[in-house]
């Protein structure tokens, strides 16, 4: 039998899906079409698959609120780390160079401190003590951005303060 006998002697419409069940029904039944069709109506089957095709759509349509819920929530994901990078990008952010000035500043501080505080203007040494470890402090925090920022940077060895 063919789709369109089917459908001329049921009045019902099935998809190609439904219609190779039918087909398979057909093929066990024992007798014509017509038999085969009157019984397909008196025994239920096109309520039968009316509701598989109902049970299929809300199957599908919970497929499909799941797949909206989960890209919504990839996309708030996504614009939180875009804004993120945005903000980032707002903060000015030392480059590895302007972070070696800042290295060379405090490094000549560290030597214009011997140089020109004499030892008769701090006979105790005080003035000395205090302004190098003040400048040893930046000079490893400044370090300490630095390989932190660029670790593989030439720079850092340039700037070696392990023993100070």
């Amino acid at each position: 039998m063919m789709i369109s006998e089917f459908i001329e002697r049921t009045g019902f419409e099935p998809t190609a899906k439904e219609y190779a069940e039918i087909e398979n029904e057909y093929y066990e039944f024992d007798g014509d079409k017509n038999e085969f069709c009157k019984a397909f109506l008196k025994n239920g089957g096109r309520e039968r698959l009316c509701r598989e095709r109902a049970a299929e759509i809300e199957r599908m349509e919970q497929q499909a609120r799941e797949a909206e819920e989960k890209h919504r929530q990839e996309i708030e994901a996504l614009k939180a780390e875009l804004e993120s990078e945005r903000a980032a990008r707002r903060t000015p952010a030392a480059t590895e160079y302007q972070i070696a000035d800042a290295l060379e500043v405090v490094d000549d501080a560290l030597y214009a401190i011997e140089d020109r505080i004499a030892p008769a203007a701090d006979p105790s040494g005080d003035l000395r003590t205090i302004a190098r470890a003040a400048l040893y402090n930046y000079f490893r925090t400044a370090r300490a951005m630095l390989e932190k920022r660029y670790p593989d940077s030439e720079l850092i060895a340039r700037y070696n303060l392990r023993e100070a």
